[in-house]
């Protein structure tokens, strides 16, 4: 995700909620049920969109954000090019593709550069 404002992880979801911040939320299948059910709980009092990401499991959605470590949750707070490329990452776990991620001007980008 090359532009945009998002964060990763529970603890900084949460944050965002409670300082009203937020336009979508994805959390990851092997979430645990008690932080995923107090997600949803939160994003129902903030009137944020939820979406459930059907990764194998959670370093799916951590490669698909660019990173290298297991994510259970991410919201997406200034939805700029970065939306474009989940929305693109949702609708290639829904159709179960590998997400390669795409920006907005269709260039293809495999992840982080090493």
């Amino acid at each position: 995700m090359e532009s945009g404002k998002y964060t990763l992880g529970y603890k900084t979801v949460l944050k965002s909620f409670r300082n009203w911040k937020g336009k979508l939320i994805i959390i990851a299948k092997c979430c645990p049920p008690h932080r995923k059910s107090e997600i949803e709980c939160y994003s129902m009092l903030a009137k944020v969109g939820v979406h459930h990401y059907n990764g194998n499991n959670n370093v799916d959605l951590g490669t698909s954000s660019g990173k290298y470590f297991r994510v259970c949750c991410l919201i997406i707070i200034h939805p700029a090019i970065a939306f474009g490329t989940v929305l693109h990452v949702i609708s290639t776990s829904v159709l179960g593709i590998t997400p390669i991620l795409h920006d907005i001007n269709g260039t293809r980008d495999t992840g982080p550069e090493t």
